[in-house]
């Protein structure tokens, strides 16, 4: 959602499955992958360390959804 309000793709796609699991697309930039400063691939840091996403970078983003 943080993408599209801030400008990175148009489009968000919600389905809910034959088995009653939900897969959410959207079309904005993607999760980076490479090597994070740290030395440890950047979406185990992203996933796992409080506070490591976007959203807590003060000149990130613009517009937060939650």
């Amino acid at each position: 959602m943080d993408e599209a309000l801030n400008g990175y793709g148009e489009q968000i796609d919600v389905t809910i499955n034959d088995d009653q699991s939900i897969t959410i697309r959207d079309y904005g930039r993607g999760v980076p992958v490479d090597m994070h400063e740290s030395g440890i691939p950047t979406t185990e840091v992203i996933f796992t360390k409080l506070h490591a996403g976007g959203k807590f970078d003060a000149n990130s983003y613009k517009k937060s959804g939650g």
